[in-house]
């Protein structure tokens, strides 16, 4: 299974599920949310993937009372390391998502922000091992573009999901795909007449990708689900249960994938099962639940990552053992504070990131080796 995540924030090999989304599991609305006032900066991991155990990377947006700017890290299995972006001429920017294939093929999308033409357009960099560039992708809408996540197949099969918009027309479903040699737009459904979008994308092979997001009319939203069988782009219709959104998704095999929405519980949570999309129970430990990251080793290990709303944010752990979801208790006793994205690789080796929730919002990146939670430092 390659979940070219999340979480899952999350994108990376045949076998393990990588990348946060993915989170991944992220959306562009994600950042609207932050943890707290915004005091001094503070870097936002949206984003992770990896390769391998010693190849780790983490992609998000630094956060200043200026504005955001592009964030990476990289981890070689003993500490993370910043990672310059490409130079962007001082703009704002963000990236959502990262993907990688192996140690000289990494992808990170996002936008930009005061490109000229647009007010947001979107911002496509690949690394070739030495260094992070930006390459030219497609901006289809007049004013704004932005690509939420991004799986890399192969060094030659790449997609990446977003919106675009005119000004007063619809937003409107974005995908694009690498060939090797350039990004080009890819015909997918955009039923709503309000607002069309896909947050986040999952694949267990070239022709089994999954897309989620949501789609609007004058009401409230719905959720939206795609999917690519290596030909076209076709929408999914899920339970008959409302499920207003979804946040991420992850692909294990053609027979076996999950989606998550904000919400989590019984107002977001699905299970494919070859055949169709169904509801399935998991904990709500309080009032709300928001859900941002997901991600898996196989069928039977997989992790969800998101926050607690509950007179503030606390982090949200839960895992699946193949039978059950079941909360984790915080890593560290963290009592404040939300994790944005989750990255498994093994059963013994687990990312999260997220925001620690003191005075004002630090940065969290936790690892699982199978027995322990520990924090991990990092340069952010």
């Amino acid at each position: 299974m390659r979940n070219f995540v999340l979480l899952i924030v999350l994108g990376s090999t045949l076998a393990a599920c990588s990348s946060v989304q993915q989170t991944g599991t992220f959306s562009s609305e994600f950042g609207s949310n932050s943890v707290g006032s915004l005091g001094e900066p503070y870097t936002e991991f949206r984003g992770l993937a990896a390769p391998s155990s010693a190849d780790v990377w983490a992609v998000g947006v630094y956060r200043t009372a200026s504005g955001d700017r592009s964030r990476i890290e990289h981890w070689n299995g003993v500490q993370w390391t910043d990672v310059p972006a490409a130079p962007n001429g001082g703009r704002p920017d963000v990236f959502n998502s990262v993907t990688t294939t192996g140690p000289v093929d990494a992808w990170a999308v996002g936008s930009s922000a005061g490109v000229s033409g647009f007010q947001e357009a979107t911002l496509i960099e690949h690394w070739n091992g030495r260094a992070w560039t930006v390459v030219a992708a497609p901006n289809p809408g007049l004013v704004w573009n932005e690509l939420d996540s991004v799986v890399a197949l192969s060094k030659n099969d790449v997609w990446a999901v977003g919106y675009y918009k005119d000004d007063a027309a619809p937003a409107r479903v974005l995908a694009e795909h690498w060939d090797g040699k350039s990004w080009r737009v890819v015909n997918a459904p955009s039923p709503g007449s309000g607002w069309n979008e896909l947050a986040n994308l999952s694949a267990s092979s070239p022709t089994d990708l999954w897309a989620v997001g949501w789609t609007q009319d004058d009401g409230p939203r719905q959720s939206l689900v795609e999917h690519w069988n290596g030909i076209t782009w076709a929408q999914v219709s899920i339970n008959a249960r409302s499920v207003q959104e979804l946040r991420a998704v992850v692909a294990v095999s053609a027979n076996e994938a999950w989606a998550v929405g904000p919400m989590g519980g019984p107002q977001g949570f699905e299970r494919w099962d070859g055949t169709n999309w169904n509801p399935m129970t998991v904990p709500t430990p309080g009032p709300g639940v928001e859900i941002w990251g997901i991600s898996a080793s196989t069928a039977s290990d997989a992790w969800v990552a998101g926050g607690v709303i509950d007179r503030g944010y606390r982090p949200l752990l839960e895992h699946w053992d193949g039978t059950s979801w079941k909360v984790i208790a915080a890593p560290g006793g963290i009592s404040a504070g939300r994790l944005t994205g989750v990255l498994s690789l093994s059963s013994k080796d687990v990312w999260i990131v997220g925001t620690r929730q003191a005075s004002q919002p630090l940065t969290l990146i936790e690892h699982w080796d199978g027995s322990t939670w520990s924090e991990v430092q990092s340069p952010a």
